[in-house]
C-alpha cells in the first residue's frame, strides 16, 4: 500500500545540523549532527560563547543520498 511507501521514505530522511562558534563554519570550530526526528538536544556547549546553527535535509533513496542546500544560519545564545 502507498502508506507504508510513505513509511518507508520517512525512515530514510532526516536532517544535518551543523553548530560552529564560527559564523562562516569553519572546518575547526564546526560540528556536525544528525537528526532524525524535528528536535535535538546539544550538550557541551560554552555558555559564554555565541553558536551559528543550519541545517539541510537528505533523504535517501535508491542507495543513494541526495542532499539539500543549508538553510538560513541562525545565532543562538546556550
Amino acid at each position: 500500500s502507498n502508506s507504508s511507501a510513505a513509511s518507508d521514505v520517512y525512515k530514510r530522511q532526516g536532517y544535518i545540523l551543523q553548530y560552529s562558534t564560527s559564523e562562516k563554519f569553519s572546518k575547526k570550530s564546526t560540528k556536525s549532527k544528525t537528526v532524525k526526528g524535528t528536535t535535538v538536544k546539544l550538550s557541551g556547549l560554552n555558555k559564554n560563547k555565541i553558536y551559528y546553527l543550519r541545517v539541510k535535509r537528505y533523504k535517501k533513496y535508491n542507495g543513494k543520498t541526495y542532499y539539500s542546500d543549508y538553510g538560513n544560519t541562525y545565532t543562538v545564545w546556550p
